[in-house]
């Protein structure tokens, strides 16, 4: 299927209402080479038209059986995901960072932001960022173009949002 066809027309997947082609797009927009089984909660939006590309994505897959190591450093290793502690390491990428996390130039600390910023902006199917969680932000993300991911060994979340 094509999501971006600059015809002016939303394409809407939601767990609620879209089945097995919404997860196939989760699963893909993930990297996972098939959908994990269990419960999959996804609102998912693609608009390509005379305004350009606005694309906003929220998934949560709290399926304990299938996050496991592995399984996590491949959706990171597919999203170019850092870590808030690497992107801090990276000054004119951490200054991008803080503004899109926090909307201010002042300098805290990464991960608090990111925290702040998932908790923020996350669906309310998906589970509360904390200081402990795995997070990871994917490389270059900036206020225009930006995936987050976040969650432990039983669940993992993903907000994105790209504006073109």
């Amino acid at each position: 299927m094509d999501l971006h066809s600059y015809d002016n027309v939303e394409r809407r997947f939601r767990h609620t209402d879209s089945g097995e082609l919404g997860r196939a797009i989760a699963a893909q927009l993930l990297g996972c080479p098939e959908a994990p089984p269990g419960g999959w909660y996804f609102d998912l939006s693609f608009f390509s038209g005379g305004i350009g590309v606005i694309d906003q994505l929220a998934i949560s897959v709290p399926e304990p059986a299938y996050w496991t190591r592995e399984n996590w450093a491949q959706v990171v290793n597919n999203i170019r995901g850092r870590s808030p502690e690497e992107a801090e390491s990276d000054v004119a990428w951490a200054s991008e960072l803080i503004w899109l996390f926090t909307g201010e130039e002042d300098v805290i600390p990464m991960r608090s932001a990111a925290v702040g910023f998932a908790n923020e902006n996350r669906r309310p199917f998906q589970t509360e960022c904390s200081t402990s969680s795995q997070i990871y932000v994917r490389q270059d993300s900036d206020v225009n173009d930006w995936v987050v991911i976040w969650g432990d060994s039983s669940v993992l979340n993903l907000l994105g949002y790209s504006q073109g």
